[in-house]
């Protein structure tokens, strides 16, 4: 009885805060919790939690993704399964800004899902952060000097091909024909 009482409990405590994390009102919406999310993908899918992250708390999600976490990075992948070409893109450009604060996480975690090179590349250039060359060129070489410290054989194929995308990203972004000399 009691691990019945207790089940119950813990339901409707993930119930609740399930539903007061993803009201768009509320102030949980800049706090979602991945843990909850990825127990929720387990339990609905993929596509129901995508589709009601649609909107104002997919920005929310894109900045938990960019911190670098590892239930963040798992979101990523979990819902990367069910993405169009556009979310799927803005969860690859996410997991690249993610790679300065936690390189090994987030090759080790997304390299199945996702493309290194869709990772390691260029970002998104119309974001504030680096929509100028000298920008792009910053956050670059900051990929690079966190890629360049990853040490371990469990790491070091995924390290190689992303330092090679980073520094070919570079040398276009750096060459005559940029996407900044239009």
């Amino acid at each position: 009885m009691l691990s019945n009482k207790l089940l119950a409990v813990m339901s409707c405590f993930l119930v609740c805060t399930c539903a007061y994390a993803t009201g768009d009102k509320s102030p949980a919406t800049t706090s979602l919790d991945p843990v909850v999310l990825l127990k929720k993908i387990e339990n609905e899918g993929p596509k129901p939690i995508l589709d009601e992250l649609n909107g104002k708390k997919w920005g929310v999600v894109i900045k938990g993704i960019e911190t670098g976490s590892q239930p963040w990075l798992k979101v990523a992948v979990a819902l990367h399964q069910v993405t169009d070409a556009g979310f799927s893109e803005m969860l690859s450009l996410a997991a690249g800004v993610a790679l300065k604060n936690a390189p090994r996480d987030v090759l080790l975690i997304t390299a199945q899902e996702f493309s290194v090179e869709g990772v390691c590349s260029y970002p998104d250039m119309t974001d504030a952060r680096t929509n100028s060359q000298q920008k792009v060129v910053a956050y670059l070489n900051a990929r690079i000097k966190a890629v360049t410290k990853l040490a371990g054989a469990d790491v070091a194929p995924l390290r190689g091909q992303c330092l090679q995308s980073l520094e070919k990203t570079k040398e276009d972004i750096m060459g005559p024909n940029n996407p900044f000399s239009k």
